[in-house]
């Protein structure tokens, strides 16, 4: 009778080893490796900035392509202490090309639409009054204002381009 009790005890208890095994055969498949971060959204614009009669090269302290999420833009250090702007890295490494590619990254939880693109040059110290827009984007055959740019989730917009003459500046926000 003993033997008959171990034999049902066998069986009570298989199922749910067999049951534990596959869940822990089914967890890991990757071995001890940890688990993978999604890659981070890409949210933002990029193109090509155009440029023509460079400034000399000690008079640009910053040249930067800034987004506003206001037009027209108000305080540079209040835009940007209130995170309602963006910029690019620093293009100053790329004085006196005729052309050159930029990207910039935005943070979806404040913007979908950009309502005002420029290229900024930084002229003096002070890094939020010494600024000057020396290119802006406008609407392809539209010049009479800046141009808006949607940007969707998970996006890149393509195709924002920017021209750049040193010597006529657009006009001043």
């Amino acid at each position: 009778m003993k033997s008959h009790k171990k034999y049902k005890e066998r069986i009570v208890y298989s199922p749910l080893l067999i049951l534990i095994f596959f869940l822990f055969a089914w967890g890991c498949d990757q071995g001890l490796e940890p688990p993978q971060e999604p890659p981070p959204p890409s949210y933002g614009f990029e193109g090509v900035i155009y440029f023509q009669n460079w400034f000399p090269i000690d008079s640009i302290k910053s040249l930067r392509v800034v987004a506003f999420q206001n037009y027209p833009p108000g305080d540079i250090a209040v835009e940007y202490f209130e995170n309602r702007l963006r910029f690019s890295d620093d293009l100053i490494s790329s004085h006196g090309a005729d052309s050159i590619p930029y990207t910039v990254i935005l943070n979806p939880m404040y913007v979908d639409s950009i309502p005002y693109i420029a290229v900024g040059q930084q002229f003096g110290e002070n890094q939020f009054q010494d600024w000057r827009m020396v290119g802006i984007y406008y609407s392809i055959g539209d010049s009479s204002r800046p141009g808006t740019v949607k940007v969707f989730p998970d996006s890149i917009v393509s195709g924002i381009n920017i021209y750049v003459d040193f010597n006529n500046p657009p006009p001043q926000p």
